[in-house]
C-alpha cells in the first residue's frame, strides 16, 4: 500500500493543486518516504511552477488573505483555543531581553565614547590654535 495519501480529506489542497504530496503520520515508513521523495523529484518542475503561481495569486490578492486570517484568529481567541499563539518564551524574558536593551546600551555607550572623543579632539585643536594665535599676537 502506498504511503502517499492522495484521498485524505482534511488536506486536499496540497495534492489537488499539485503543490506536493501528503504523508500522514500513520503511513510514514521508509518505503513511503522514499516513494514520495522520488515522486516529488520526478514532478519537481511542475510543483515549482504551481507553487510560483500560487504565490503570485496570494501576492496579488488585495486583502482577502489578511481578512481570512483575522477572522480565524479572532475566532480562536474568542473560543479560548489560541494558547498556541502566546509566545511563552517572551513572557518569561526580562525587559532587557525583550527590548534588546543590552545591545542598545552597548551601542549608546559606543556612540557616547565617539562623541566625547570628537569633543575632546576639538577642544585640544581649538586650544592649540588659540595658543598659536596668542603667540603670534605677542610676537607682532
Amino acid at each position: 500500500s502506498s504511503g502517499i495519501n492522495a484521498e485524505w480529506p482534511l488536506r486536499p489542497g496540497v495534492q489537488r493543486n499539485k503543490l506536493g504530496f501528503l504523508l500522514t503520520w500513520e503511513t510514514v515508513t521508509e518505503e513511503s518516504v522514499t516513494e514520495t521523495i522520488d515522486k516529488l523529484l520526478s514532478e519537481k518542475e511542475s510543483i515549482v511552477d504551481n507553487m510560483k503561481e500560487a504565490v503570485e495569486i496570494a501576492r496579488n490578492d488585495p486583502g482577502a488573505g489578511t481578512e481570512v486570517l483575522r477572522f480565524y484568529t479572532d475566532l480562536l481567541i474568542k473560543n479560548g483555543n489560541a494558547d498556541f499563539l502566546v509566545n511563552r518564551i517572551i513572557l518569561n524574558q526580562s525587559s532587557v531581553e525583550i527590548y534588546n536593551l543590552d545591545i542598545a546600551g552597548l551601542a549608546l555607550t559606543v556612540i557616547v565614547i565617539i562623541i566625547l572623543g570628537i569633543l575632546f579632539s576639538s577642544v585640544k585643536c581649538f586650544k592649540f590654535c588659540y595658543q598659536k594665535i596668542l603667540r603670534k599676537m605677542k610676537t607682532d
